[in-house]
C-alpha cells in the first residue's frame, strides 16, 4: 500500500466578485470544502500539487502565474477515521495555502 504524504495543499477558488467554490465530499455528504490534496511525492512542487489537485476536482486548468502561495501552513491533526491512509503512526498534516 502506498501512504499518503502528511503535506497538503488548501486551494481557494474564486471570482473577481467574492464568489467562492466549494466541492461537497463524495465521502462524505454535507460536507463542504474547498480545493485540497496531499504532495504525491516529497519533492513535488507544492505549485505542482496545488495544480493537479485543480484539475483531478474541478477540470479547470490552472498554472503558476494564476496561483498565489498565501506562504501560509496550518497543522492539524489528521482525523482517526481518515488516518489508515496514512503510515502508521502519522497522526498530524501540514496543510499549506
Amino acid at each position: 500500500m502506498t501512504y499518503k504524504i502528511p503535506e497538503s495543499v488548501l486551494v481557494v477558488i474564486y471570482t473577481p466578485a467574492g464568489y467562492v467554490l466549494l466541492i461537497e465530499r463524495a465521502d462524505a455528504p454535507g460536507y463542504w470544502q474547498s480545493v485540497t490534496g496531499s504532495r504525491e511525492t516529497p519533492d513535488e512542487p507544492l505549485w505542482e500539487t496545488a495544480r493537479r489537485e485543480v484539475a483531478e476536482e474541478t477540470g479547470l486548468f490552472a498554472t503558476p502565474a494564476t496561483l498565489k502561495d498565501w506562504e501560509e501552513a496550518r497543522v492539524y491533526e489528521i482525523y482517526p477515521r481518515w488516518r489508515h491512509r496514512y503510515a502508521p503512526g502519522v497522526t498530524w498534516n501540514t496543510e499549506h495555502r
